[in-house]
């Protein structure tokens, strides 16, 4: 479904990835971290309603259940001066 290596930095702190699910979908989320510590936020559009939330992380697995149909992003995000990112996301 999803499997980014990004490179945040001060110049370029933040990325965005969208993905269209359906509920009842069982999905794993996986992120893989060198560098500073990140911030990592699911959210379902169009209104922004935030799922997940993980503040200063380097690594997490987190298993969810989509609860409705529609557009998702996944944020990443960087305070820092750099950090390495993997970001996976599988349908289970």
């Amino acid at each position: 479904m999803l499997d980014e290596h990004v490179t945040l930095t001060d110049f370029s702190p933040e990325r965005m990835f969208y993905l269209t699910l359906e509920q009842g979908d069982k999905i794993r989320i996986q992120c893989d971290v060198t560098g500073e510590p990140i911030g990592f936020q699911l959210a379902k559009e169009p209104n922004t309603v935030i799922l997940i939330d993980k503040s200063d992380t380097l690594s997490f697995v987190e298993q969810w259940t989509v609860p409705s149909d529609g557009e998702y992003v996944f944020y990443v995000d960087t305070m820092g001066d750099h950090a390495s990112v993997h970001l996976k996301v599988t349908k289970e």
